[in-house]
């Protein structure tokens, strides 16, 4: 299975690395690869959750809050 650093995601996505350990930290998505607990951990991803990532990204610019798209993340849509 690929896997990504936050650091590749950022740079995939053009996305700031801090936004996503916000989505993480808030568990918008939670890293399929490895989730980590404590400081200087790494969290590695899945192509799944690129494609949260992107998605909360494209949703996040049309304006919904953070709280709306973790509702429609939670409420069990499977990419």
């Amino acid at each position: 299975m690929k896997e990504f650093t936050q650091k590749e995601v950022a740079e995939l996505l053009k996305i700031k690395y801090q936004t996503i350990a916000f989505y993480a930290n808030q568990k918008m998505v939670i890293p399929e690869i490895e989730n980590p607990k404590g400081r200087g951990t790494t969290r590695k991803y899945s192509i799944k959750n690129l494609c949260q990532i992107y998605m909360i990204k494209q949703l996040s610019e049309y304006g919904y809050s953070h709280r709306i798209i973790k509702d429609i993340l939670d409420y069990g849509v499977e990419i």
